[in-house]
């Protein structure tokens, strides 16, 4: 698990030259904040068309005494599973990337709804938020002065307390702490396509800013094992959900989160993710060199900087979309009463609303049913009404118009001839 400090510390090291000769995280100190690495899942395809999870592939920057084929440009992330972890030279205002909730609802959030969730004033202390986490009783009489959070926002009032009241830091425990702490909607965001006008939801909960870790060299493999995804940073970890896209009913999340297939991918900072001095993060093209075998802080490409808010410099490939079916094609004595499964190997999750465009032929004498798994949206489940005619051809069609929840086709339609037990 990562070891996460509250979103109210913004940097730990102070101002100076270029690079700070006393660090013992090499974190640089000035200039914008610049991506060094970002790690994701990798789904390598192989020869014979079956494909496995890489994890913790760096698909842009390096890391010295790292395998260089974990080094690479993806064309080919997994858009199942996938977990992104953008590693940063330095802290970043941790306020910006996250709110805290709150007891009750304080804003009305991009769609009008309430939302418990509140931001953090850029010079809050944890002693600005302790004074907000106390009882309700002491409300009032604590939550006083300047940078308050859980301040009550909403024009109709936030329950029983009024605008511009406070409604209280949730703090079940009573540590004079937020309890719950979740990404900032819209602070960082995936686009994908080549318009970048696919923003994949992110599971907010799950996604969240971390400013431990560092830049030491080897960073992998000598601090007491940990992998490099737990020893870099300062990091943010985003992780992809489609649900605001496809809504699902619980059973089905664990196969909601996923990346649209067969597209490009970026990033994209909201201009207020900015570092102590205020400026916006960016990227150079590659990252971290190969060639940077020391302090990152001392590589000439990190001196040289980037455009504050450009992050073109990062793009991915997704994996493509695949089908399958548990009757293979050209199958003999199938029964009559034969369920067929029709699955996307790599757990890829269909959109529902284009299942219907699977064909089969002839019509089977009960009717046919086409629907997606109770648990596995990856799974399309096609019944027969009381059963098939026997001894009969049939023919099933998965044609591209079956999509995955982005609207993404499979790289080929699946066309399966089978032929039914005779009575």
């Amino acid at each position: 698990m990562f070891a996460r400090v509250g979103i109210f510390v913004v940097v730990g090291i102070a101002l100076g030259g270029c690079v700070d000769t006393s660090s013992n995280t090499d974190l640089v100190t000035s200039g914008p904040p610049e991506i060094a690495q970002v790690l994701m899942t990798e789904r390598v395809i192989n020869a014979d068309g079956t494909s496995n999870p890489l994890p913790d592939v760096f698909a842009f920057g390096t890391l010295p005494t790292e395998d260089p084929g974990m080094e690479h440009a993806v064309t080919t992330a997994a858009a199942a599973g996938q977990t992104i972890f953008i590693i940063m030279d330095q802290l970043l205002r941790g306020n910006r990337l996250e709110q805290i909730q709150c007891r009750d609802n304080v804003v009305l959030d991009a769609g009008g709804n309430p939302s418990p969730w509140g931001d953090v004033p850029d010079d809050a202390t944890p002693d600005d938020i302790a004074k907000c986490a106390v009882n309700s009783d002491a409300l009032s009489l604590s939550c006083t002065g300047s940078n308050l959070t859980c301040i009550c926002q909403i024009a109709s009032g936030c329950g029983n307390v009024a605008m511009g009241a406070p409604v209280g830091v949730l703090d079940t425990n009573s540590d004079g702490a937020a309890d719950t702490q979740r990404l900032k909607p819209g602070s960082v965001d995936i686009v994908c396509g080549t318009d970048r006008s696919i923003k994949v939801p992110l599971d907010l909960a799950n996604s969240f800013y971390n400013p431990s870790g560092d830049q030491l060299v080897p960073a992998k493999g000598g601090l007491n094992g940990m992998s490099p995804v737990e020893s870099l940073g300062p990091q943010i970890v985003l992780t992809p959900t489609n649900t605001a896209v496809l809504p699902v009913p619980t059973a089905q999340l664990p196969s909601a989160k996923a990346l649209p297939t067969s597209t490009t991918c970026g990033l994209e900072f909201d201009p207020s993710v900015v570092d102590k001095t205020d400026l916006q993060v960016c990227a150079i093209p590659g990252g971290r060199p190969a060639s940077c075998t020391g302090r990152l802080a001392d590589c000439p490409q990190f001196q040289q900087g980037c455009m504050p808010g450009d992050v073109s410099a990062i793009s991915w490939g997704t994996e493509p979309m695949t089908l399958s079916s548990t009757v293979n094609d050209n199958q003999q004595n199938v029964m009559l009463t034969a369920l067929i499964d029709i699955d996307e190997p790599n757990s890829i999750p269909f959109d529902p609303n284009t299942i219907q465009n699977i064909t089969i032929t002839p019509a089977p004498p009960n009717g046919v049913s086409i629907n997606v798994s109770s648990s596995n949206l990856a799974e399309i489940q096609v019944t027969f009404g009381t059963g098939l005619a026997p001894s009969t051809m049939y023919t099933l069609t998965v044609p591209t118009t079956v999509t995955d929840s982005f609207g993404q086709p499979p790289v080929a339609p699946l066309v399966v001839h089978f032929t039914t037990a005779a009575m």
